[in-house]
């Protein structure tokens, strides 16, 4: 067990952008996406739970991992220092798969599913896709979190993907603005955690959703002008702007939607 943990502690170099790492992990991420909707596009319902189930387990068992490698330090004399770190709890937008596969995978069929699925399809896949662009603020000098990073964003879009390719009768406006509710009660919940869990650990740099009223995170771009933001305006443009682009990529959806599988008048009255 000694010897495990360590290796959990085994670092490397800060992967680069573009570099050999990264465009590994893109491309096998892309691999995986393709062959799994093409070839499941039109699959029943229990294989669409286990394909689900199948990735849940894969992406939770790889974060409990990461959650008790951060967990502990070695000290100089080789003994290990255990501490919770709630700077890692998963609870962040690109968690959210954690908690809504196995729902989506066995609730029946229904507004609140539907509701779920566009939030994954959308908001989810947009946390995904926006990881590996930038990737630059994710890496660091730990192997195995470079490597549960990317395989957990790489999952997220696999999976995401999927939902959408076998819900794509559903991708109207009804089921994003259910998914867009959601969303907001996402980033409720994780408000509340930050509150919450300053109050109880304010030693702790605790950012859920990079929303928090008492953190930052250092962005790309317009840094300093991120960092001069009110906390309620913080969250009220994250909210604005991330619903944005998640609509975006619900038009782009639609739009190939409507271009593989026309719909008949009656079905677009249905859907508006």
């Amino acid at each position: 067990m000694r010897k495990i943990l360590l290796l959990l502690k085994t670092t490397m170099a800060v992967p680069q952008p573009l570099g050999a790492f990264h465009i590994i992990a893109f491309l096998l991420m892309l691999l995986l996406t393709i062959g799994i909707c093409f070839f499941f596009r039109n699959a029943d319902e229990k294989t669409f739970r286990i394909i689900l189930v199948t990735i849940w387990a894969i992406m939770f068992s790889m974060e409990a991992i990461k959650q008790v490698e951060e967990s502990f330090t070695v000290a100089e004399d080789g003994s290990f220092l255990w501490r919770y770190s709630w700077t890692t709890f998963p609870l962040q937008l690109c968690d959210s798969p954690l908690y809504l596969l196995l729902p989506i995978a066995f609730m029946k069929e229904g507004k609140i599913r539907d509701a779920l699925c566009a939030f994954m399809y959308t908001y989810i896949l947009l946390g995904g896709l926006s990881t590996y662009i930038l990737i630059s603020t994710t890496f660091g000098s730990n192997v195995y979190c470079n490597v549960q990073t990317l395989s957990h964003h790489g999952l997220q879009v696999v999976a995401c993907s999927f939902i959408a390719v076998h819900n794509r009768s559903k991708i109207n406006y009804n089921t994003f603005q259910g998914g867009a509710i959601v969303f907001l009660c996402s980033v409720a919940i994780a408000t509340l955690f930050n509150v919450v869990m300053h109050k109880f650990v304010p030693d702790q740099v605790i950012n859920m959703f990079f929303i928090s009223p008492y953190f930052k995170k250092t962005m790309p771009i317009l840094n300093e002008a991120w960092h001069n933001l009110h906390w309620f305006s913080t969250i009220l443009l994250y909210v604005v702007g991330v619903s944005v682009f998640a609509f975006l990529i619900f038009l782009l959806q639609r739009q190939i939607v409507f271009k593989e599988e026309p719909i008949s008048a009656e079905d677009f009255e249905k859907q508006h």
